[in-house]
């Protein structure tokens, strides 16, 4: 190679290294966001269900409603305290599903292993999976943070990096709380 083409092709990776620099650092906070959100998600934790004890907290079901659906109206909204309900449309027997009865019942439903509309329980490979996506999810959280350390060192630009960080963080969050409204 030539003096000139090796001096190019620096140019070109360090012009990768900045473009990927900022592009992590806007999309950090949504990174965040999903990893988050995703992990209670695995198991269930954003959403009431029948016969449980477990009541999510309204910020909670409100987050998990905005990652599965980017919405807060629906038949399963739980917004915080205040926000909007489903919305003007909505009729209860749409949170019921299709397969509703009349009642709102449905009809009981197995896997074939079991009583119907029993107690389910997850195949091991299931729960095993549930947990290795946690850590996976978990991974991603830590790897972001250290990440937005890197970027924001004070050696490297940090006036800029923190703007672009800032303004990930603020568009999605704006626009999550205009759900609100």
């Amino acid at each position: 190679r030539t003096f000139k083409n090796r001096g190019r092709s620096r140019m070109n990776i360090l012009l990768v290294r900045k473009l990927h620099n900022y592009l992590g650092l806007f999309f950090a906070p949504t990174i965040l966001f999903f990893s988050m959100t995703g992990s209670y998600q695995l198991f269930g934790l954003h959403e009431d269900r029948p016969g449980r004890d477990y009541h999510p907290p309204a910020i909670v079901s409100a987050l998990g409603q905005i990652h599965k659906d980017q919405e807060l109206r629906g038949p399963d909204h739980h917004g915080p305290p205040g926000a909007p309900g489903p919305g003007p449309n909505f009729k209860p027997q749409d949170a019921q599903g299709p397969n509703a009865g009349p009642n709102g019942d449905h009809p009981p439903q197995g896997d074939g292993k079991g009583p119907p509309g029993g107690d389910h329980q997850p195949k091991l490979a299931t729960t095993v999976l549930k947990w290795f996506f946690l850590g996976g999810a978990l991974s991603v959280m830590v790897s972001t943070g250290f990440g937005i350390w890197i970027a924001v060192r004070p050696d490297r630009g940090r006036g800029l990096a923190l703007a672009i960080l800032a303004a990930g963080a603020l568009i999605p969050g704006v626009l999550i709380l205009s759900l609100f409204n």
